[in-house]
């Protein structure tokens, strides 16, 4: 598959598929992604469609529930978590490789991701949330392709309310990223609930490759 769209006056205008009704050309008539009360990103039904596709291959097992969430990071779907903080909020990093920028880990596209220079560690990423609040839980994610191989990459979790000062708020530890289980995504959840505007995960190691990488940092105030 390559792309999702749709078409309106007579189908000689194409728009992105629109995920909310503020993404609907005015008098289009077009109905958006959670026009029945369920949230989607634009890209769900390509999501949905490449992973049966896997399913039939045989490349990922069969399961119950769909594979596929109908939100980049969970949101959306009422047997996931919901309330990403992070989603398409301001992210920045210590620096990146090429166009690997720190948006494209809180884009919600599952495949676009951040990569930091090669050879450099340690490296970090981090995401505004705007205002201090509550956080407790992330979820961390690679591109869900096999292509991505199974690979162990060291991180910390910091929080900071002013984006000088940060504290530890989930010690280092090798987190294990596997496109064959739970999408190719991490939890961590904090012992405890933490209050912080800017969370930062940074990175000291990758037994894939030799930079940090994310293409989800999710960040929810819940366990």
């Amino acid at each position: 598959y390559i792309s999702m769209f749709d078409e309106y006056n007579e189908a000689n205008q194409i728009a992105k598929t629109a995920a909310t009704a503020a993404d609907v050309p005015a008098g289009s008539g077009i109905k958006a992604l959670d026009e029945d009360g369920t949230p989607c990103s634009s890209d769900y039904y390509l999501r949905l469609t490449g992973d049966g596709g896997k399913l039939l291959k045989g490349e990922i097992p069969l399961t119950e529930k769909r594979p596929t969430p109908t939100v980049v990071g969970g949101g959306g779907d009422p047997e996931l978590p919901t309330g990403d903080l992070a989603l398409r909020r301001s992210a920045t990093a210590s620096g990146q490789t090429q166009g690997y920028a720190p948006g494209n880990a809180v884009d919600g596209d599952a495949r676009s991701y951040w990569e930091s220079p090669n050879n450099s560690f340690p490296q970090w990423i981090q995401v505004d949330l705007g205002k201090s609040q509550p956080v407790r839980r992330l979820v961390l994610s690679l591109p869900p392709d096999a292509a991505w191989a199974k690979r162990t990459q060291t991180v910390e979790v910091l929080g900071s309310a002013d984006g000088s000062a940060f504290t530890s708020l989930s010690a280092p530890a090798g987190r294990v990223f596997d496109p064959a289980k739970d999408a190719n995504s991490v939890t961590i959840t904090l012992a405890s609930t933490a209050n912080a505007r800017y969370v930062r995960v940074r990175f000291t190691a990758n037994t894939g490759w030799p930079a940090g990488q994310l293409a989800g940092l999710a960040v929810y105030a819940a366990s």
